[in-house]
């Protein structure tokens, strides 16, 4: 958020946008304050928070039978985009007994492209983003595992937005708009509409 809300990168000519989405909502950090009483993290507004979000494995079933747990790891190649979470988990829990068939790739669609390929038994990322390539497969051997993840912290989190503090008349108008499609079902719609399972936040339900 730094570079594209609000200092700017040096690689765009310091060029802000005006609106991100997707952005881990975390009500807590959004409002933490320092010693003085003051927003710690007063250049950026947190807030519409749309959908929540969660890590997901799929699987080959020509390959794997099911995933009941992620130590089926120990024997079985798994697909992860390189420096995430699902990478970083995966290599270190367990003492690090997954890690040899932990297999990185530089995003999640080359990873699922080595699971079509039959190069990995599974692949885990975002839910969203597995749902999306499953939509994208099309393959009904293709599933998605319903494992837990031990040891792993924080398993389900709030998607949502970031302006500048600048820019809060934009955060206000655009969070209006987006809770009317929320509660009249049309966001779920549209989610559906590419494959992806949705999953209302907190404060709606």
């Amino acid at each position: 958020m730094r570079d594209y809300i609000w200092r700017g990168s040096p690689l765009r000519d310091q060029q802000l946008a005006d609106l991100m989405m997707r952005v881990p909502y975390d009500h807590d950090y959004a409002q933490k304050r320092n010693e003085l009483g003051e927003l710690a993290n007063d250049h950026v507004v947190m807030f519409g928070p749309y959908q929540e979000e969660r890590w997901q494995v799929a699987f080959d079933r020509r390959r794997l039978d099911s995933v009941a747990s992620v130590a089926v790891f120990q024997e079985h190649p798994i697909g992860v985009e390189v420096d995430s979470v699902p990478s970083f988990y995966l290599t270190s829990v367990f003492n690090g007994m997954l890690s040899a068939k932990t297999h990185h790739y530089p995003s999640v669609q080359q990873a699922f492209g080595a699971l079509r390929a039959g190069q990995v038994d599974a692949v885990m990322a975002m839910r969203g983003e597995i749902d999306w390539q499953l939509h994208q497969a099309a393959d009904p051997q293709l599933a998605l595992a319903e494992n837990a993840y031990p040891n792993m912290g924080k398993q389900v989190w709030e998607i949502g937005m970031a302006v500048h503090e600048s820019n809060r008349q934009l955060a206000y108008a655009v969070e209006e708009a987006l809770e009317g499609l929320i509660r009249d079902g049309r966001l779920q719609a549209l989610y559906a509409r590419y494959g992806l399972r949705y999953e209302v936040p907190q404060m709606y339900q």
